[in-house]
């Protein structure tokens, strides 16, 4: 097995024949509506095939326009980078602060030469 992609001519192919067998199918559910209901009075089951030919032409193309994409490795989603520092309203609960100086003081010193412990 190789992870080179299938070639365009290959994958259209393909999707034609997808699109071919939804509309055979299509075609005996018209068939099977007229049967059951004109000649047999089935109503229900001539009804659903109604409802099938209807939905299939839809089913069909949205089948033969999803191309398979086999050997294409998509890229991880993004991850979020950038800033993880807390942003507001993240603090500790109780009214603290979380930052404040470093050390522990107050930060009310008049930058006299006050010691950053509280000692002096």
């Amino acid at each position: 097995m190789t992870n080179a992609p299938i070639s365009p001519r290959d994958d259209q192919h393909a999707r034609m024949v997808r699109y071919f067998t939804s509309m055979a199918i299509r075609t005996l559910c018209f068939v099977l509506a007229v049967v059951f209901i004109v000649w047999l009075h089935w109503m229900i089951i001539g009804w659903i095939c109604v409802f099938g030919a209807v939905i299939l032409p839809y089913v069909a193309v949205v089948m033969a326009n999803a191309s398979r994409g086999r050997g294409v490795e998509q890229a991880p989603p993004p991850t979020p980078t950038g800033d993880t520092r807390p942003q507001l309203g993240e603090g500790k609960q109780g009214g603290t602060r979380q930052g404040g100086p470093p050390g522990g003081g107050t930060g009310t010193g008049t930058g006299s030469g006050a010691r950053r412990d509280g000692r002096g």
